[in-house]
């Protein structure tokens, strides 16, 4: 109520090959904020945001571990669920919790995500013993569909549904 997310995804080449993603930045992450000006501060942090106080991350982080979170969207009990893009296997869509790391870039959905990346050559099964790691898994995911090896599929989850190259 009041409050601004802001979703910014990392893509990037440096958290595919080098683990990105989980510094002290904006990258891969839900951001929270109050975004009115107060005097010469142009917007504040919520104090309950996750983060305040830490020096590990900054305090405007919600939650960590995205890909690409786009269609963020409440549900009538104020749940907050995003639909991510995948880079060349899974799609998800995530229940956020404040403070949770959703995996990126180590994982992708219900996998672990590999530097090598491409359909099915880019993703391993998860380690036993995962749960060590703390990461929060997909309420969905959608696997993509396509020749091993691939690049690109053409499916994405949007407004809900599975759109896939000309359908």
């Amino acid at each position: 109520y009041g409050l601004l997310y802001i979703a910014h995804g990392d893509g990037s080449v440096l958290s595919v090959t080098v683990g990105g993603g989980m510094a002290n930045d904006a990258r891969g992450k839900i951001l929270r904020i109050d975004p009115l000006a107060r005097g010469a501060t142009r917007y504040t942090v919520p104090a309950t945001n996750p983060f305040v106080g830490s020096t590990s991350m900054i305090p405007e982080v919600y939650s960590l571990g995205h890909r690409n979170p786009h269609h963020l969207a409440f549900a009538n009990d104020g749940t907050l669920i995003v639909a991510e893009a995948g880079r060349d296997n899974i799609d998800e869509v995530n229940v956020v919790e404040p403070g949770a790391n959703y995996g990126w870039p180590a994982r992708e959905g219900t996998l672990v995500h590999t530097a090598g990346g491409t359909l099915w050559n880019g993703v391993l099964p998860l380690p036993v013993g995962d749960e060590s790691f703390g990461y929060t898994y997909p309420a969905m995911q959608f696997l993509h569909r396509g020749v091993r090896g691939a690049t690109f599929t053409g499916q994405s989850i949007g407004g809900g549904y599975v759109v896939e190259n000309g359908s």
